[in-house]
């Protein structure tokens, strides 16, 4: 029974939603063709016990058609993060991603994304501290800065630890100079900094289906997904949500890879 509703469903940009008998939310997916991806998981040759186990449950399916696939994109990771699918743990929502920021002495400090002032650079998007600090030390020995330079080291007199590896040049101990070490620090920190929000309010990204006479306008605001509206007057209000990794970085490879119809809301 349930594979034959299958193919009732539409073949467009949507997300969808598989749920048990309890109407209990157990999943959901997005694709370009809502019909054909769907089917796809009742025909899966190579499945996981994990995903035997969903297809064996799922009693019931329901979808949301967007105008496309960045709409379907964005649907999909607020859906997941708001209402927490049981067999979807890849976007998981996080209650607070990490960043780094220079100060002004150089110096790399860990914040929370959402308390970042809106004109510094910061690099990286980590779900932990600790995992943070992993990063900040793989970057000071791919680089050859100085883990004690960049406080993440006690030594109180001599060299680092990493200086005795040759993996440091020597700015804990003069063998370089401050200024060469900082112009490196902050050469490496860029080729990892995330992207500044260029627009001087929230925008609108227009994306349209003309095969179905569907147009969304994907309201978006220093990265973060606010929604989408049929039109602008629906635009939504309130506070920003919390910076979602998977949001930004859809965005960036959106726009890099496209040319969207943007409108700056005032």
């Amino acid at each position: 029974m349930i594979l034959e509703c299958c193919y009732t469903l539409p073949e467009r940009p949507g997300v969808y939603y598989f749920y048990d008998e309890k109407n209990t939310l157990l999943y959901i997916g997005k694709s370009k063709n809502i019909r054909k991806r769907v089917l796809s998981h009742f025909y899966h040759r190579d499945e996981t016990k994990r995903h035997a186990d969903l297809i064996k449950q799922t009693a019931h399916i329901d979808f949301t058609c967007t105008a496309g696939e960045l709409g379907a994109l964005l649907l999909e990771s607020a859906e997941i993060k708001l209402r927490q699918p049981i067999y979807n743990r890849r976007l998981r929502k996080h209650q607070n991603l990490y960043s780094w920021v220079l100060n002004d002495e150089l110096i790399p400090v860990l914040h929370r994304v959402d308390d970042i002032a809106d004109d510094k650079i910061s690099v990286g998007l980590y779900q932990s501290p600790v995992r943070a600090k992993q990063w900040l030390l793989k970057l000071a020995e791919k680089n050859e800065l100085c883990a004690k330079v960049l406080e993440l080291e006690s030594t109180r007199r001599g060299c680092c630890f990493n200086y005795q590896l040759k993996r440091c040049r020597g700015a804990c101990c003069g063998n370089e100079t401050l200024a060469s070490y900082n112009q490196r620090l902050v050469k490496a920190f860029e080729n990892y900094a995330l992207i500044a929000w260029p627009w001087q309010s929230a925008i609108a990204i227009v994306e349209e289906d003309p095969q179905h006479q569907c147009k969304a306008f994907h309201i978006i605001n220093q990265w973060r997904y606010l929604g989408s509206v049929s039109h602008l007057h629906d635009t939504p209000t309130g506070p920003l949500p919390r910076f979602s990794r998977d949001s930004y970085q859809i965005l960036i490879r959106y726009l890099q890879y496209e040319k969207p119809n943007i409108l700056e809301l005032t």
